[in-house]
């Protein structure tokens, strides 16, 4: 298992199904993560999520981008779960909350690749709700900045 310490960052690609008004979009998803280690079960941090179209259904948009804070708990070895809360829209103001939940497995030291399946729930403040459902490879990168001369 890698070290879980210091500043943390990670990149996940993968896909994900989203529900809205009319539509049922399939969208490629790419989820950058920054944050840091509390503890080496804790981590806090925030995303930026942004989801571009990958199937041309007809009154979709094309990208939706979310930014917003997360918290990760690694309970035992590399099983994780991630809790978020997102801005998912400014105008009308909507947010998205959920979770994931995944294995990594350590490349080295202070890297790890997984995966995670996760959904959230979006609400809209003019009525409309969606949900999405996701399957992300978990790529991280442990302790930057902070390992010089120990790697």
């Amino acid at each position: 298992m890698p070290v879980r310490d210091g500043l943390a960052m990670g990149l996940d690609p993968g896909v994900a199904l989203r529900s809205m008004p009319g539509a049922m979009p399939v969208y490629i998803r790419l989820d950058l993560r920054i944050g840091g280690c509390l503890t080496r079960w804790l981590l806090l941090g925030a995303d930026w999520r942004g989801d571009f179209i990958s199937t041309l259904t007809p009154n979709a948009p094309n990208t939706i981008m979310e930014l917003g804070p997360v918290i990760g708990f690694f309970p035992w070895k590399g099983l994780f779960t991630r809790i978020f809360v997102h801005v998912a829209a400014l105008e009308p103001f909507g947010a998205a909350a959920g979770g994931q939940l995944g294995y990594e497995f350590g490349i080295d030291r202070f890297t790890a690749a997984g995966f995670a399946l996760g959904g959230d729930y979006d609400v809209r403040f003019d009525g409309q709700t969606g949900w999405s459902a996701g399957i992300t490879l978990f790529l991280s990168a442990y302790d930057l900045l902070e390992r010089f001369g120990r790697d």
